[in-house]
Protein backbone atom coordinates (compact mmCIF):
# COMPACT_ATOMS: atom_id res chain seq x y z
CA UNK A 1 0.00 0.00 0.00
CA UNK A 2 2.79 2.42 0.95
CA UNK A 3 4.63 1.74 -2.30
CA UNK A 4 1.49 2.34 -4.39
CA UNK A 5 0.79 5.61 -2.60
CA UNK A 6 4.40 6.70 -3.18
CA UNK A 7 4.17 5.75 -6.85
CA UNK A 8 0.99 7.81 -7.16
CA UNK A 9 2.68 10.84 -5.59
CA UNK A 10 5.79 10.48 -7.81
CA UNK A 11 3.50 10.20 -10.84
CA UNK A 12 1.54 13.29 -9.79
CA UNK A 13 4.76 15.25 -9.36
CA UNK A 14 5.99 14.22 -12.79
CA UNK A 15 2.62 14.79 -14.47
CA UNK A 16 2.11 18.21 -12.92
CA UNK A 17 5.67 19.20 -13.84
CA UNK A 18 5.30 18.13 -17.46
CA UNK A 19 1.88 19.74 -17.69
CA UNK A 20 3.10 23.06 -16.31
CA UNK A 21 6.45 23.19 -18.14
CA UNK A 22 5.37 21.90 -21.54
CA UNK A 23 1.65 22.72 -21.75
CA UNK A 24 0.40 25.48 -19.42
CA UNK A 25 3.26 27.98 -19.49
CA UNK A 26 3.85 27.75 -23.28
CA UNK A 27 0.08 28.14 -23.81
CA UNK A 28 0.05 31.32 -21.72
CA UNK A 29 2.71 32.90 -23.91
CA UNK A 30 1.43 31.49 -27.21
CA UNK A 31 -2.24 32.36 -26.86
CA UNK A 32 -2.60 35.08 -24.24
CA UNK A 33 0.21 37.42 -25.24
CA UNK A 34 -1.50 39.35 -28.08
CA UNK A 35 -4.46 40.43 -25.98
CA UNK A 36 -2.66 41.41 -22.79
CA UNK A 37 -0.59 44.44 -21.79
CA UNK A 38 3.19 43.94 -21.55
CA UNK A 39 4.13 41.90 -18.50
CA UNK A 40 0.72 40.28 -18.03
CA UNK A 41 1.57 36.91 -19.62
CA UNK A 42 4.60 36.73 -17.33
CA UNK A 43 2.46 37.58 -14.31
CA UNK A 44 0.01 34.83 -15.31
CA UNK A 45 2.87 32.36 -15.71
CA UNK A 46 4.18 33.36 -12.27
CA UNK A 47 0.80 32.62 -10.70
CA UNK A 48 0.83 29.15 -12.27
CA UNK A 49 4.44 28.54 -11.26
CA UNK A 50 3.84 29.62 -7.65
CA UNK A 51 1.14 26.96 -7.35
CA UNK A 52 3.39 24.42 -9.05
CA UNK A 53 6.28 25.07 -6.65
CA UNK A 54 3.88 24.88 -3.72
CA UNK A 55 2.52 21.56 -5.03
CA UNK A 56 6.11 20.28 -5.37
CA UNK A 57 6.80 21.11 -1.72
CA UNK A 58 3.60 19.39 -0.55
CA UNK A 59 4.30 16.30 -2.65
CA UNK A 60 7.89 16.21 -1.36
CA UNK A 61 6.63 16.37 2.23
CA UNK A 62 4.23 13.48 1.73
CA UNK A 63 6.85 11.48 -0.16
CA UNK A 64 9.37 12.02 2.62
CA UNK A 65 6.86 10.67 5.13
CA UNK A 66 6.12 7.65 2.94
CA UNK A 67 9.61 6.85 1.71
CA UNK A 68 11.80 7.66 4.74
CA UNK A 69 11.14 4.40 6.60
CA UNK A 70 12.16 2.34 3.55
CA UNK A 71 15.21 4.53 2.87
CA UNK A 72 16.41 4.24 6.44
CA UNK A 73 16.18 0.46 6.29
CA UNK A 74 18.14 0.02 3.04
CA UNK A 75 21.74 -1.03 2.72
CA UNK A 76 24.34 1.68 2.26
CA UNK A 77 24.91 0.68 -1.38
CA UNK A 78 21.38 1.71 -2.38
CA UNK A 79 21.39 5.24 -1.01
CA UNK A 80 20.94 7.00 -4.37
CA UNK A 81 17.20 7.48 -3.80
CA UNK A 82 17.46 9.38 -0.51
CA UNK A 83 20.41 11.37 -1.85
CA UNK A 84 18.59 12.41 -5.01
CA UNK A 85 15.46 13.09 -2.98
CA UNK A 86 17.54 15.53 -0.94
CA UNK A 87 18.50 17.26 -4.18
CA UNK A 88 14.84 17.36 -5.25
CA UNK A 89 13.78 18.81 -1.93
CA UNK A 90 16.52 21.44 -2.10
CA UNK A 91 15.55 22.39 -5.66
CA UNK A 92 11.84 22.73 -4.93
CA UNK A 93 12.51 24.76 -1.78
CA UNK A 94 15.00 26.97 -3.65
CA UNK A 95 12.41 27.54 -6.38
CA UNK A 96 9.59 28.22 -3.93
CA UNK A 97 11.46 30.36 -1.41
CA UNK A 98 14.12 32.13 -3.47
CA UNK A 99 13.98 31.81 -7.26
CA UNK A 100 10.27 32.47 -7.74
CA UNK A 101 10.08 35.49 -5.41
CA UNK A 102 13.28 36.93 -6.90
CA UNK A 103 12.09 36.50 -10.48
CA UNK A 104 8.67 37.96 -9.59
CA UNK A 105 10.31 41.03 -8.09
CA UNK A 106 12.55 41.47 -11.13
CA UNK A 107 9.52 41.07 -13.40
CA UNK A 108 7.70 43.85 -11.55
CA UNK A 109 10.73 46.14 -11.86
CA UNK A 110 11.06 45.40 -15.58
CA UNK A 111 7.42 46.26 -16.30
CA UNK A 112 6.89 49.17 -13.91
CA UNK A 113 6.57 52.39 -15.94
CA UNK A 114 8.25 54.32 -13.10
CA UNK A 115 11.45 52.24 -13.31
CA UNK A 116 14.49 54.14 -14.54
CA UNK A 117 15.95 52.78 -17.82
CA UNK A 118 19.27 51.77 -16.21
CA UNK A 119 17.46 49.92 -13.42
CA UNK A 120 15.20 48.24 -15.99
CA UNK A 121 18.21 47.06 -18.01
CA UNK A 122 19.93 45.69 -14.89
CA UNK A 123 16.73 43.92 -13.80
CA UNK A 124 16.26 42.49 -17.30
CA UNK A 125 19.82 41.14 -17.42
CA UNK A 126 19.50 39.54 -13.97
CA UNK A 127 16.04 38.21 -14.82
CA UNK A 128 17.37 36.50 -17.97
CA UNK A 129 20.22 34.83 -16.06
CA UNK A 130 18.00 33.62 -13.22
CA UNK A 131 15.24 32.56 -15.60
CA UNK A 132 17.69 30.38 -17.52
CA UNK A 133 18.96 28.86 -14.27
CA UNK A 134 15.38 28.28 -13.15
CA UNK A 135 14.51 26.49 -16.38
CA UNK A 136 17.59 24.28 -16.05
CA UNK A 137 16.71 23.50 -12.44
CA UNK A 138 13.13 22.63 -13.41
CA UNK A 139 14.34 20.30 -16.15
CA UNK A 140 16.79 18.62 -13.76
CA UNK A 141 13.97 18.26 -11.22
CA UNK A 142 11.73 16.55 -13.79
CA UNK A 143 14.54 14.18 -14.74
CA UNK A 144 15.17 13.25 -11.09
CA UNK A 145 11.46 12.77 -10.41
CA UNK A 146 11.26 10.51 -13.44
CA UNK A 147 14.29 8.57 -12.18
CA UNK A 148 12.50 7.90 -8.90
Amino acid sequence: MRRRAALLLWSLWLGIGVGVAFVAIPAVFATARPGLPPGEPGATAQAILWRYFLAQAVLALFLALLEAPAWLGRARSSRWRPATFGLLLASCLASLLWLHPTLSGLHRVRHDPATAPAEREAATARFKRLHGASQGLNLATLILVFAH
